[in-house]
C-alpha cells in the first residue's frame, strides 16, 4: 500500500497496512521557486504519508497600498485568480501535488476569513486589536471579512480546478484575548463562517481536515462538533480532550482522529531517544487503534525537528502493524 492510499483510506475509515503519519511544517523563507522544491524535498526526506502546503508568503488578506490604519479596509476590491495572492498559492499546490501525485497525499491550508482579517491587522496594522476594531468599526470589518471569504472561495475553486490536491486543511480557533468573543456572539457571527468554509471544501474535495488550533490557548471544542467534518486535528496538550480515548467519545462516530505528539520544541518528539519516541508511538496506537487514525502533532512542527525522528514514528507504526 503506498502512502497516498494509506492516508486516504485512513480518512475514510478503510483498512490500512499501518497507521499513516502526517507531521507538517512551515517554510517561512520564500525562495525564487515558491518553495516548491523545498516541499518536495522535505516530503521525500521525512517519508510522511501526507503533506500540508502552508500559506507562507500569503498570510492575511491581499491588501495593497497599506497605510496601517482601519481605513485601508475601505478600499478592498474583488481580485481575480491572476492576483499573486491566489496565483502563488495555486502555483505551489499545482506543482507540488503533481510531482508527488503517485507518492503522498497533498493538502492545501486555508484560514477562516475572520482569521485572515485578524492576521492583516497584526502584520500590516502594527498589532491592531481585532476585537476593538470589530466593536468600533463594525461595518468596515464586516466588509473586510466578506472580501476575505470571497478570496477563500476563489482559492478553493482554483485548487479544485487547477491542481492535483487531495483536499484541504481548514484552521479554526476561538482562543485569543484579542478576539475573544463571548460564546453567543461567536456562534452568531463567526461560526457560520467556519461552517460555510468547511461546506465549500466538502463540495470540492472528498478528503478534508478540520484543524482546531490550540497554539494560542484552549478552545471550546463543542463549538465545532456539529460541523460536517471527516478528519479532525486538535491540540491534545492544551484542550480538555487530551487523550485518544476521550476523543473517540467526544467527536462524532466514524471521525478520523489526527494528532498525538506535542509540536512544541523541547518536547518528546524533539528531545526523546528512538526508544522513547517509539514507546510513545505504540502507546498512542494501543489507545486509539489502527482504524480512523493518523498520527500527527497538535500543530506545525518546528523546522529543527530531524527527519530521523519522524522515521522512528513510522517504523514504530510498521512494527506495531506487523505484530498484529
Amino acid at each position: 500500500m503506498n502512502a497516498k492510499t494509506r492516508a486516504l483510506n485512513a480518512m475514510e475509515g478503510l483498512a490500512v497496512d499501518r497507521v499513516p503519519v502526517m507531521l507538517y511544517r512551515h517554510f517561512p523563507e520564500q525562495d525564487a521557486d515558491n518553495s516548491v522544491g523545498a516541499y518536495i524535498k522535505w516530503a521525500r526526506e521525512s517519508k510522511v504519508d501526507m503533506l500540508l502546503l502552508q500559506c507562507d508568503g500569503n498570510d492575511g488578506c491581499p491588501i495593497e497600498n497599506v497605510s496601517g490604519t482601519i481605513e485601508d479596509f475601505k478600499h478592498l476590491h474583488p481580485i481575480k485568480r491572476t492576483h499573486p495572492f491566489i496565483a502563488q498559492q495555486v502555483d505551489r499546490a499545482k506543482r507540488v501535488s503533481e510531482a508527488l501525485s503517485d507518492e503522498v497525499a497533498v493538502f492545501g491550508l486555508l484560514y477562516t476569513a475572520f482569521n485572515n482579517v485578524r492576521k492583516s491587522m497584526r502584520l500590516d496594522f502594527n498589532g491592531m486589536d481585532m476585537l476593538s476594531a470589530w466593536r468600533n468599526h463594525r461595518q468596515i470589518v464586516e466588509d473586510a471579512i466578506a472580501f476575505a471569504r470571497d478570496c477563500n472561495d476563489m482559492l478553493l475553486d482554483a485548487y479544485k480546478e487547477e491542481t492535483a490536491l487531495d483536499g484541504v486543511m481548514l484552521s479554526f480557533r476561538r482562543n485569543h484575548k484579542t478576539f475573544q468573543f463571548d460564546e453567543e456572539e461567536f456562534r452568531r457571527e463567526m461560526l457560520p463562517l467556519d461552517r460555510q468554509l468547511l461546506q465549500h471544501a466538502n463540495e470540492n474535495f472528498a478528503h478534508n481536515i478540520m484543524h482546531i488550533c490550540g497554539d494560542l490557548g484552549e478552545n471550546d471544542l463543542t463549538l465545532w462538533n456539529d460541523l460536517p467534518y471527516q478528519t479532525v486535528n486538535w491540540d491534545m496538550h492544551v484542550e480538555k480532550i487530551d487523550t485518544f480515548e476521550k476523543a473517540r467519545a467526544f467527536f462524532k462516530p466514524g471521525t478520523t482522529l489526527m494528532g498525538g505528539f506535542d509540536h512544541r520544541p523541547g518536547t518528546l518528539l524533539y528531545t526523546g531517544s528512538k526508544e522513547e519516541i517509539q514507546r510513545q508511538t505504540k502507546a498512542f496506537l494501543e489507545s486509539a487503534g489502527q482504524q480512523n487514525l493518523i498520527l500527527s502533532s497538535d500543530c506545525s512542527i518546528h523546522y529543527s525537528l530531524p527527519s530521523e525522528h519522524i522515521h522512528w514514528v513510522i517504523e514504530a507504526c510498521e512494527s506495531y502493524a506487523a505484530a498484529r
